[in-house]
């Protein structure tokens, strides 16, 4: 499915909507799972995630599930128009309603230093869509592509599998995923022009 962003989002999003909360709840335990088992995720000490919208994969519970890794999660700088990444160690205590009415770290949450952030984190971000070629398809305000344009680490998209796209629009500025995962199977994107593998 090929066309504008915007109708690709609505088209996305409307599919992740229609899980039910026992079909989400048991995706959400899978995926989990196959994260855990990813070599990339068991070598990082360092792992960024997200406090999803109700409708995106749950990731928190990786925190009490590892206590032996550092979790970061996205804060928004008022003033600047972007976001950084900061350390939660309790998400139940720690996190606030911020932007989007997301939840984020609380300002006393230290913040991920550059050299965290360009060569020590595994990066699970979620998106509205992927394709086969490791194209994910964010919100629409391009803050994750900047979140991500100086890392140098592995940037793996957490989806539902019913948000695969066979093809996404691209643009210069955006940056690949190097693997993607959904309840069903790891996707992996190690070369564009390559057919990619997927693990069950």
């Amino acid at each position: 499915m090929t066309g504008d962003k915007q109708t690709l989002r609505e088209h996305y999003l409307a599919q992740r909507r229609r899980l039910s909360d026992t079909e989400r709840l048991r995706a959400d335990a899978a995926i989990r799972e196959r994260i855990r088992r990813l070599p990339e995720y068991r070598q990082a000490r360092l792992v960024a995630i997200y406090a999803g919208d109700g409708t995106e994969p749950d990731l928190l519970p990786l925190t009490a599930a590892d206590p032996d890794k550092r979790f970061f999660l996205p804060r928004y700088v008022s003033g600047a128009g972007r976001y950084e990444l900061a350390e939660v160690r309790d998400p139940a205590t720690e996190l606030r309603p911020g932007r989007y009415k997301l939840a984020e770290p609380a300002p006393e949450c230290p913040a991920a230093t550059p050299t965290e952030m360009r060569d020590e984190m595994l990066f699970l971000i979620p998106g509205v869509a992927f394709d086969e070629h490791g194209v994910r398809l964010g919100r629409g305000g391009g803050y994750y592509d900047r979140l991500l344009a100086e890392t140098g680490g592995v940037i793996a998209g957490v989806f539902y599998a019913a948000q695969q796209a066979n093809a996404l629009p691209e643009q210069a500025h955006d940056r690949r995923m190097d693997l993607a995962v959904t309840e069903e199977k790891v996707w992996f994107f190690h070369d564009a022009a390559v057919p990619n593998t997927a693990t069950p």
